[in-house]
């Protein structure tokens, strides 16, 4: 897509089919495997990859997939067209990369909410567990050198229900400990991405007014749009959360925002994007 334009040009590269295995595959050769019907656009490789921009390594050279029909984590290196089974099983989802480890949940039962967060070095040895399952946290992302993810605080009075969270929550994985972000009793609290800068981008829903804030701090945070009541800030429904050199990228029903580093929100171009997201970084 072309900005300001909005022009759409549609690459050839971008088509995928079915794999063997369930999953899905490149067309444009050479041929590359991946867990989702989704891409992400890597500018290490210049070209499109069959995975999410969650899966891709930090250096952009590798990405990492579930093999839906083993539940093995694969580590893929395009260069050298190398697919190389890291783990047997397990049934997890990427969450993310942290330096050369692969970050992965449990995916949840019958459409549950992911739980547990585990690690797998990219030089193999097998999974190991960062953090055990819970039924108030669920891990979403990685940003920033951190995990990201959202939980109930247990001195909420009146949590929203199972499913959702009340507050942001920070892993560090150089010292294992948990840092709670925005923590809003009784509110749902949606963690839609994370800044260049490490602070949380979110929603914070309740039935007397929703905002979409940026947390400054654990305990701050910098109010970009508010309503009043349910589902008050439609048609501005955020979709998607994109971060690069730019800023972070959202995807909505109004159209394509850039929140910058300054904390502003710019219309970059009107239209409903609520089934789109930015998969690579603007040039």
């Amino acid at each position: 897509m072309q900005l300001p334009q909005g022009q759409v040009v549609l690459a050839p590269s971008t088509t995928l089919s079915t794999s063997p295995s369930g999953g899905w595959e490149t067309v444009a050769p050479p041929v590359l495997s991946g867990d989702q019907d989704e891409e992400s656009w890597d500018p290490a490789l210049d070209r499109w990859l069959p995975a999410t921009p969650a899966e891709l390594s930090p250096s952009g050279t590798q990405y990492a997939y579930v093999d839906q029909a083993t539940g093995s984590v694969h580590l893929v290196t395009p260069s050298s067209d190398s697919d190389e089974a890291l783990s047997s099983g397990g049934g997890y989802q990427v969450v993310g990369w942290v330096n050369e480890e692969i970050y992965l949940t449990a995916a949840g039962t019958d459409g549950g909410q992911p739980q547990g967060l585990y690690r797998l070095s990219a030089a193999g040895g097998g999974v190991t567990t960062a953090l055990p399952p819970s039924t108030t946290e669920s891990w979403y992302l990685s940003a920033k050198g951190a995990i990201w993810g959202t939980g109930i605080n247990p001195q909420d009075q009146t949590p929203p229900a199972s499913g959702s969270g009340d507050e942001v929550l920070q892993y560090d994985p150089a010292t294992g400990t948990v840092t709670p972000w925005s923590y809003a009793p009784g509110l749902t609290v949606n963690l839609l991405g994370v800044t260049a800068s490490g602070q949380p981008v979110e929603m914070v829903e309740g039935p007397q007014a929703n905002t979409l804030e940026v947390a400054t701090s654990p305990t701050a945070a910098t109010r970009l749009l508010a309503g009043a009541g349910l589902d008050s800030l439609q048609p501005f429904e955020v979709s998607s959360a994109f971060t690069d050199s730019h800023g972070t990228w959202l995807t909505t029903d109004s159209g394509l925002y850039l929140l910058t580093p300054s904390l502003t929100l710019d219309l970059e171009q009107t239209g409903n994007f609520a089934n789109a997201q930015v998969v690579g970084p603007c040039a």
